[in-house]
């Protein structure tokens, strides 16, 4: 047991106040995109393409410029000012069309929509890699009704944000809108479109477990496509106040025909409708809502999530990813199953690889290099707040469980984000993630997982992950010591004995391979991003002291508790216990605020409160004084001699709330005390902190 003091006079009463966070098919399938020319003047430029078409005689002679003198003065006005905002690439004038109103429609060739059953679909080599996606652990027990739709299926990313991305699998009723009004809706622009809910197995009026896994699952993918961005995807339906605000993208999964028999708008050029540019004008919910994703022959979850994704970028102002000279889509490189297995998710929506990201045009022979989709749906929603410093100086503690093991949740096992620790997204191309921790000599074992979805046992591809991820490990000079860069979506690890010590983990996106190849492998660190959890083990330190002895570069006899290291006369115990650098011997008074912030560690001193003959003596306490086995006792004498315990429990002086280590109590001077030889008792004139350590 350790057991020291301070010693405080009160002699004089007046005068003492001292300032105190696609199913990889063999066939060729192609997104529709209906563009929102109306209204919509923060579209991107292309790469390449026809821009500054003023009349229909701008054109090349085209089927695409018949469309467009055939249409209507207000139509062909609309359509003009298309090719002005967007400068579509002379490839896309292949699958260019236009609407009677003048919306142009990307439309893929003869035959890319096949409305098959799953088991109709003849299947290339990757079709075994994606099936065996359904053994996947079951999480959901028994089936739920589709209305009203189930909490258990009720997930959000970022709740609170005031965007949002509503994933509707219950069916909707479509009514009023753009949709309504295309040629392709036979019924015609008064008759409502009746969407079924997301289906596979023939009942609409249920979810049975295998539906219920999917849509998790797609919720996941789209989420984590979206993470970096502050929008929360939800597949609870928002109020209609937040539709109102025009900044709800609402997608619907959609079957060929609706509840009334039916084909719906557009099934038949397509796996996907959006609306280009459309987000946040002012007609956007009224007209240009909903986004659409066609589920037949579409229905495993990473082609679902892909097409999603991919039509919520259109919404946002998203064109086309493809190859020069004349690929509107690019479907990626590297076989599916490979780690360097990479598309664009503006590129070919329906076809499976391990990563699909968002893209700048950083691959070879990309048609669109001037389209930074990052900064464009930034543009519209802005990006999430950093959720880590990104130096060791703004490092977030581990935090660090019994034995030193470091456990963490994800995005699957957490979706609500109840247990957050040791859990991260990086957001950019330029974010660093910095983690601290503690640990005394021995074997340090950290492990940085990316997001991977379960897909069933032993298959690397399709997880839905987007972050490669590649960490360091730093101590606290800045010394590079280890370092991990798996390629693909592999955990990173590192292993280090260490010496005691403060060290540092630096957590970051990373490429591989070489996209600009002519036979290109991987990706560049654009849109290597995401969610990672952090788990491992480290040697915890026998005691908080000697913990905090380690974190201020104490060892040997340096480190005992009874030493004193410079010349203010404190021991390594007292800095200790009101927190102070033992490595620094210049100490006032402590300060703060009444009811606010410890604004300056320091020594024990007196306050007057009420009035002159009130005086309370003033301490700093640790807040966890009881886990790290200090007590800190209140003695008062009147004569130096005889030493009386405080009977009165210590007040909270500063925010009970503040994130501070530390907190500011104070104990009333008694009106008397005894003396020594049993005497008269007289009035409190000293006071002494005692403070123990066992």
């Amino acid at each position: 047991m350790r057991i020291q003091w301070m010693t405080l006079t009160g002699l004089m009463r007046v005068g003492l106040m001292f300032a105190g966070v696609a199913l990889g098919q063999s066939f060729s399938v192609a997104t529709v995109s209906v563009l929102a020319a109306e209204n919509d003047s923060n579209s991107p430029d292309a790469a390449v393409g026809i821009d500054h078409i003023a009349e229909v005689e701008d054109l090349p002679p085209s089927r695409v410029r018949d469309e467009v003198a055939a249409l209507d003065p207000a139509a062909q006005k609309r359509a003009l000012e298309s090719f002005q905002a967007h400068a579509f690439p002379v490839a896309d004038l292949d699958h260019l069309h236009f609407c009677s109103q003048g919306t142009p429609l990307y439309v893929c060739g003869p035959g890319c929509r096949h409305a098959h059953d799953e088991g109709e679909i003849e299947m290339g080599d990757e079709a075994g890699l994606v099936l065996e996606m359904e053994e996947a652990i079951a999480t959901f027990d028994s089936a739920v009704p589709v209305s009203p739709f189930p909490a258990s299926l009720k997930f959000h990313s970022n709740p609170g944000s005031e965007n949002v991305i509503f994933l509707n699998f219950s069916g909707d009723s479509i009514a009023g809108t753009r949709w309504n009004e295309h040629e392709s809706w036979a019924p015609g622009p008064d008759v409502s479109i009746e969407v079924r809910p997301y289906d596979i197995d023939g009942d609409y009026s249920t979810f049975n477990t295998t539906e219920q896994q999917r849509i998790f699952r797609i919720w996941l993918r789209v989420a984590e496509d979206y993470a970096p961005f502050d929008v929360n995807v939800t597949t609870e339906r928002p109020s209609q106040a937040m539709f109102d605000t025009n900044k709800v993208v609402h997608v619907v999964f959609s079957e060929q025909f609706d509840e009334n028999g039916y084909q719906v708008p557009y099934w038949d050029l397509g796996v996907g409708v959006a609306a280009i540019g459309a987000f946040g004008l002012s007609n956007f919910n009224t007209r240009h809502n909903p986004a659409w994703v066609m589920t037949v022959g579409q229905k495993f979850d990473n082609r679902l999530a892909d097409v999603a994704s991919h039509e919520v970028g259109h919404v946002f102002g998203l064109l086309h990813h493809g190859l020069l000279p004349n690929e509107e889509y690019y479907e990626g490189h590297v076989a599916l199953g490979e780690p360097l297995s990479w598309k664009p998710i503006m590129g070919q929506a329906a076809r499976a690889r391990q990563f699909t990201r968002w893209s700048n045009g950083e691959y070879f022979n990309a048609n669109r290099t001037d389209q930074d989709d990052m900064a464009i749906i930034a543009s519209k929603i802005g990006f999430r707040p950093n959720d880590h410093g990104n130096t060791n100086e703004t490092a977030t503690p581990l935090i660090i469980g019994a034995g030193g093991v470091i456990t963490a949740t994800t995005v699957e096992t957490d979706p609500e984000n109840n247990f957050p620790q040791n859990r991260g997204m990086i957001g950019s191309r330029n974010d660093v993630d910095v983690f601290s921790f503690l640990t005394d000599a021995g074997d340090v074992n950290l492990e940085v997982a990316p997001l991977r979805i379960s897909t069933g046992p032993n298959i690397p591809n399709v997880r839905g992950a987007t972050l490669d991820v590649s960490i360091e490990l730093y101590d606290s000079d800045g010394t590079l010591l280890e370092s991990d860069d798996p390629d693909g979506s592999d955990p990173a690890s590192i292993t280090y004995t260490a010496e005691p010590g403060v060290y540092f983990l630096h957590v970051t996106g990373s490429g591989a391979g070489d996209p600009f190849a002519s036979d290109p492998t991987g990706y560049t660190d654009y849109g290597s991003l995401g969610n990672y959890s952090v788990t491992g083990s480290i040697v915890p330190p026998a005691s908080i002291y000697h913990g905090w002895a380690i974190a201020n570069g104490l060892s040997g006899d340096d480190a005992e508790p009874d030493v004193i290291l410079q010349p203010d006369g404190l021991t390594n115990l007292l800095k200790f216990a009101f927190g102070l650098d033992p490595n620094s011997g210049s100490f006032g008074p402590v300060e703060f605020i009444q009811d606010g912030e410890l604004t300056k560690p320091g020594v024990p001193t007196l306050q007057i409160a009420a009035s002159p003959d009130d005086i309370i003596a003033v301490y700093i306490r640790r807040k966890d004084y009881e886990a790290a086995v200090l007590t800190y006792t209140v003695q008062f004498s009147a004569d130096l001699k005889q030493w009386t315990p405080s009977n009165t429990s210590p007040t909270v002086l500063t925010d009970a709330n503040s994130t501070s280590d530390h907190e500011v109590v104070g104990i009333p001077f008694p009106n008397s005390v005894p003396v020594a030889g049993g005497g008269e008792p007289l009035a409190a004139r000293f006071m002494r902190l005692v403070v123990t350590l066992e």
